[in-house]
């Protein structure tokens, strides 16, 4: 017998992407605050983190509110929808503080590339080629537009990992 689900994948999906987006776009501003950007992998660690954190609670509220269960499908579109939404909010929010707060950050955030790609020691003219292709894509919608591309394809990975892990089927005979 198939019970009724009492809250929907769509609804849990939409709040949490909301809250880690809020989260996210409160960290992106100390950063850009700071101008810390020397610590890019740290960051990154951190908002891998806060993903996956995310998207366990949601499947956990999900679970809770749908008699414990939930498919690995139903798993794999709160996720990627937590995360999707979380990246489109980030990005807008990067992008209106680069447009409209502090455009000369984006000079800091090519300074911090260009010294990164310098210490990989690459030949000069790969590096005059990379500095060049920095300078030209470091803008505010590139910075929207990564938003939105790593919204979708870390939200869809890291679904289908963490779903793998916090699916519970309903049994078919009860």
């Amino acid at each position: 017998m198939n019970e009724q689900r009492t809250i929907s994948w769509w609804s849990v999906g939409l709040k949490y992407g909301l809250i880690t987006g809020l989260v996210g776009s409160v960290l992106a501003m100390i950063n850009f605050i700071t101008g810390n950007f020397d610590n890019i992998w740290l960051m990154f660690v951190i908002g891998l983190a806060i993903y996956i954190l995310a998207i366990v609670l949601a499947h956990r509220e999900y679970k809770a509110n749908n008699a414990g269960y939930m498919t690995y499908g139903e798993g794999l579109m709160i996720g990627t929808l937590t995360v999707f939404i979380a990246g489109v909010i980030g990005g807008l929010f990067s992008y209106v503080y680069i447009e409209f707060v502090d455009p000369g950050i984006l000079n800091k955030m090519v300074e911090v590339q260009i010294r990164m790609m310098e210490n990989f020691g690459l030949p000069e003219d790969k590096l005059d080629e990379a500095i060049q292709k920095v300078e030209r894509d470091t803008t505010a919608a590139n910075q929207l537009k990564s938003g939105l591309i790593n919204g979708i394809f870390s939200g869809l990975v890291l679904s289908l990992i963490v779903s793998a892990f916090t699916k519970k089927r309903m049994p078919e005979f009860e």
